[in-house]
């Protein structure tokens, strides 16, 4: 299983100037928020995905694409709903430990790190070598 710091190396293209972490305009917390957020809400349409792969299909009712696509959109909505609610609790976690990790290394959330992928990854080498085995 890939480690975390190896992980975050894969997302080096996603995370650019764009970055939650990496704003210009004062309001970074706002923006790592939105993104842990926007995770979560991946995370559980995903999940919601699955969850439906599991269930037959009869083939009594079949409407073809057209329901495929409805289901996803379907899916989509409700991830986002579900997320921007209580959610899992996934965003509020990802949300304190990150913006930690930002003010561990710069001092404030708003303070704008040189480099939001070298703080990621130096927090992600933080992790003892077990713990990071899924």
């Amino acid at each position: 299983m890939a480690s975390p710091v190896d992980m975050v190396s894969a997302m080096g293209p996603f995370l650019g100037p764009a970055s939650p972490v990496s704003g210009a305009n004062g309001n970074d917390n706002a923006k790592l928020a939105q993104a842990s957020q926007d995770l979560e809400s991946l995370f559980i349409y995903h999940m919601l995905q699955q969850m439906r792969a599991t269930v037959p299909e009869s083939g009594l009712v079949s409407g073809g694409r057209a329901e495929k696509m409805y289901q996803q959109m379907l899916d989509s909505e409700l991830a986002m709903s579900m997320a921007a609610q209580r959610g899992l609790g996934l965003a509020r976690m990802m949300h304190e430990n990150l913006s930690r990790a930002v003010e561990k290394s710069c001092g404030t959330v708003d303070a704008h790190p040189p480099d939001p992928l070298l703080t990621i990854k130096r927090v992600a080498s933080d992790v003892p070598s077990g713990e990071n085995e899924l």
